[in-house]
């Protein structure tokens, strides 16, 4: 089965707005997850159309600052999804915190 990575962070709209592309993906097959900050969790979590949303608790860690914490619970997140290996990664948001979360993802080969 083919496996598909959906970035969008934040903002409840556009999440509420990318989940039609979760479905489309679903319907043709694919295994579908998500990476979600705070705001769109909840409407993830137990939608039929992902296979596993990734929860990233961006507010805890800007509260606490810089620190190795912080550091640590991002890396543990990163390297499982760098496990799954994902044919495709499509960032939604465009913009650094989630360019982030796709730049390291490696790619299965054929």
């Amino acid at each position: 089965m083919k496996k598909v990575l959906i970035v969008r962070l934040s903002s409840m709209g556009d999440i509420i707005f990318h989940i039609p592309l979760a479905n489309v993906f679903k319907q043709n097959g694919y295994e579908v997850d998500w990476v979600v900050s705070e705001k769109g969790y909840e409407i993830l979590k137990n939608n039929p159309c992902l296979d596993k949303v990734y929860f990233v608790p961006a507010k805890k860690w800007k509260k606490r600052g810089l620190n190795i914490l912080n550091l640590i619970e991002y890396l543990k997140i990163l390297f499982a999804i760098r496990k799954e290996k994902y044919d495709v990664v499509i960032d939604c948001q465009k913009m650094f915190k989630s360019l982030i979360w796709t730049i390291f993802q490696a790619v299965k080969e054929d």
